[in-house]
């Protein structure tokens, strides 16, 4: 406002700061968005088909307010998938809050969620906001939503219904506004019929639903994130490493991943940790990644071929004269002993025996 009376210079000058706001808001506005789209899906790394469909999901539902649950095992990156709903969605610059259902007994729980007011049960010694309060403006992701008690369960339907809470010991309801995404690695529909999930629940959660394929299924993305993750803790160590030997890459592509994407982690830690040469080689991945990987090899040299290269079938052969090559260093260096040229490689004596009858190098 301008006070009566009023120069006209000064009338001007207050026009001109008001545009000039005006303009720096759009501005402030674009750079939002241009950071969104350049930095919403940096974590989710890979370029499988499988993956790509995964990204397309999240770009097509971020801008929404339905309710998500994102599905898949135990390590697939449900958390990243739900951050990137929330980095790409207009909720972006208001609060992103997780908590893990599975983390708190039945009574913590739901304290932990709805809140609680003093004196409300042992312990209560002061008023406190649940997480879904705390949310407010911004984004609530739940992850092991299966594990939640009934009665629980029954107190998150009536937020989904009619975004209110209440928290423990008090009457009054509180209005919240926050977008909800869940997320499970279990067969809801199963626990469904098993009376241990609510129905009605699952289909206010299931709105929208984003799959998360486990690392096996997309094996072609397994040399990127290892990458990635040599490059994030080789910066942590101080150590200069030029990557992946092929022979390692070979074992790190045919292994099973019970864990998914986060043991791929941790196997490319514990890897750059011990490194003490240029390259990541077969002796510094964890025993369960030489042992079972090189028990898989015979039965996934389709894979390999598609996933060392675009050339297939050349690749696949040179990686496999390599592989004989090293275990023929391997009996030599140990003068024909096969338990310590096995112990050498990190497999055991029927592995090492299975790949020599393979490769036809004799017993000596």
């Amino acid at each position: 406002y301008v006070t009566k009376p009023f120069q006209h210079d000064e009338l001007m000058i207050r026009v001109w700061n008001i545009l000039e706001k005006k303009k720096l808001r759009k501005e402030v506005e674009l750079l939002r968005r241009e950071f969104q789209d350049r930095f919403g899906l940096e974590n989710i790394i890979g370029e499988s088909r499988e993956l790509v469909r995964v990204l397309e999901k999240i770009k097509q539902v971020a801008p929404s307010e339905s309710t998500v649950l994102i599905t898949g095992e135990t390590g697939t990156g449900k958390e990243l998938v739900a951050k990137a709903i929330h980095n790409l969605s207009r909720r972006a610059s208001k609060s992103f809050v997780s908590v893990n259902c599975a983390a708190f007994p039945e009574h913590l729980l739901e304290s932990e969620l709805f809140g609680h007011v003093k004196g409300a049960f042992t312990g209560a010694t002061m008023t406190r906001k649940g997480l879904i309060e705390e949310a407010t403006g911004g984004t609530f992701f739940m992850d092991e939503v299966g594990t939640m008690p009934a009665n629980v369960q029954a107190k998150l339907l009536r937020v989904l219904e009619d975004r209110t809470i209440r928290r423990i010991g008090e009457n009054k309801t509180i209005t919240v506004d926050c977008r909800i995404v869940a997320a499970t690695n279990r067969d809801l529909a199963a626990a469904i019929a098993r009376r241990e999930f609510r129905e009605d629940l699952y289909y206010r959660l299931n709105v929208i639903s984003i799959h998360v394929p486990p690392l096996r299924a997309r094996r072609s993305d397994i040399s990127l994130l290892a990458q990635h993750f040599i490059a994030s803790y080789a910066g942590r160590e101080g150590k200069q490493l030029q990557g992946i030997a092929p022979e390692a890459m070979r074992l790190l592509l045919a292994y099973e991943y019970p864990g998914n994407v986060r043991e791929l982690k941790h196997i490319i830690e514990q890897a750059v940790t011990m490194c003490t040469e240029p390259l990541i080689t077969v002796s510094v991945l964890p025993p369960q990644v030489r042992e079972t990987a090189w028990e898989k090899l015979d039965e996934t040299e389709e894979s390999l071929a598609s996933a060392t290269a675009p050339s297939g079938r050349p690749r696949l052969k040179a990686l496999e004269a390599k592989e004989q090559e090293l275990i023929q260093d391997a009996i030599d260096r140990n003068r024909g002993n096969l338990e310590q040229a096995a112990r050498e490689l990190g497999i055991s004596r029927v592995t090492l025996w299975r790949r020599m009858k393979k490769f036809g190098i004799p017993s000596k």
